[in-house]
């Protein structure tokens, strides 16, 4: 039992939400929408094996198909899941896509190699079995620890590692986080280096933009004084308006490879981001010293407790709308849900640049 968790009730829907990074035990009437285990897994019990389908002791295949960095990260949930199983360290596992050199800066024990097209990872054997974890189908999965409490597994890494726990009907060893780290080994941390993140998949409605951010580091040299220093991390070619950025120790960097992203943000002590792959990678960043960054991903229009990464320092700050999703467990666009209907409930910009300063002034304050 893990009796240092914090009882909260993160569902209450008054608005914009704060949210920080950890584990959710709440009461059973505060329980999100989300499938119930069949088995108590916070007291021990496996899944049954009635349910299992796979075995992997001829060999496996992980395919995560041409997706994003970011759905690429939170996949690797379901490798480290396989990789926790599968007791034969004989037989190399090897990644093969477009990104070996970010795999290489992985915890996991991968071997990685170039090749054009989708993320595999796999075990060779006489039979691997094929694996490809989907976003669209998975729940968020509620785990009964007594008569009064649940333990919510929101985060997609944990739901496709618990997925393919009741899969493999076998109990795996990890609680909870269970993405790899990414290595920075010769990073140092610069306490008063402050990232942000305007990369985005979808810019017109997940970016957060750099009038917003230009705003919270006002706010915050306001707060804490000359000591800081901003880089801004953007997409390639993007020209940004130069009256927004006047006086501020801000340095661009422009369509920075992920690799060398790993370093950046393991030399800061806080990266705010847009919903995107590399504020996911920053939340699974490590310096040398083996400290990472407070990540702080500012969510519009998706569930923030769906694509997240689940790291303790991965924290959120949210839409109204985002917080409908993340209590209902619903996708805007999977769902079809035109979010126009709900006005300005899911405008990213509406969350105050006040609201973002202060979360990061307590998380300052809470070293």
């Amino acid at each position: 039992m893990q009796d240092d968790i914090d009882l909260r009730d993160p569902w209450q829907l008054d608005g914009t939400g704060i949210h920080r990074a950890g584990r959710f035990l709440v009461t059973r009437e505060r329980a999100p929408i989300g499938r119930m285990l069949e088995y108590r897994r916070a007291c021990g019990e496996a899944p049954p094996a009635c349910h299992g389908d796979l075995s992997v002791s001829q060999g496996w295949r992980v395919n995560l198909k041409q997706k994003w960095l970011g759905d690429m990260l939170l996949g690797l949930g379901a490798v480290r899941a396989l990789l926790d199983v599968d007791a034969d360290r004989s037989c190399e596992v090897r990644y093969f896509g477009p990104r070996p050199e970010l795999i290489e800066r992985c915890s996991l024990p991968v071997v990685p190699t170039f090749r054009e097209g989708a993320h595999v990872f796999e075990r060779q054997g006489a039979n691997p079995v094929e694996v490809a974890p989907r976003p669209e189908g998975s729940q968020a999965l509620l785990d009964l620890r007594d008569d009064g409490l649940v333990e919510v597994h929101t985060a997609m890494p944990m739901r496709y590692y618990l997925d393919m726990e009741g899969r493999l009907a076998r109990r795996l060893p990890c609680d909870a986080d269970p993405l790899p780290r990414f290595m920075a080994p010769s990073a140092q941390r610069d306490d008063g280096h402050v990232v942000f993140v305007m990369t985005s998949s979808m810019p017109e409605r997940k970016d957060y933009g750099i009038a917003q951010y230009a705003s919270v580091a006002r706010l915050l040299l306001d707060r804490i004084g000359p000591a800081l220093h901003f880089t801004v991390v953007t997409a390639p070619d993007v020209q940004l308006p130069g009256g927004d950025l006047d006086g501020l120790p801000i340095e661009l960097r422009g369509g920075l490879d992920a690799v060398d992203c790993v370093d950046l943000f393991a030399s800061a002590r806080i990266v705010i981001g847009n919903d995107t792959g590399l504020t996911h990678l920053a939340a699974l960043s490590t310096a040398g010293d083996g400290r990472g960054p407070d990540v702080v991903s500012i969510y519009g229009r998706h569930s923030y407790a769906k694509w997240s990464t689940g790291s303790p320092r991965h924290h959120a700050i949210t839409t109204w709308f985002s917080r409908m999703l993340a209590a209902c467990d619903r996708d805007a666009d999977r769902d079809r849900l035109t979010d126009p209907i709900w006005a300005d409930a899911s405008a990213i910009t509406a969350i105050s640049p006040t609201t973002v300063a202060n979360f990061v002034m307590h998380l300052l304050a809470a070293e």
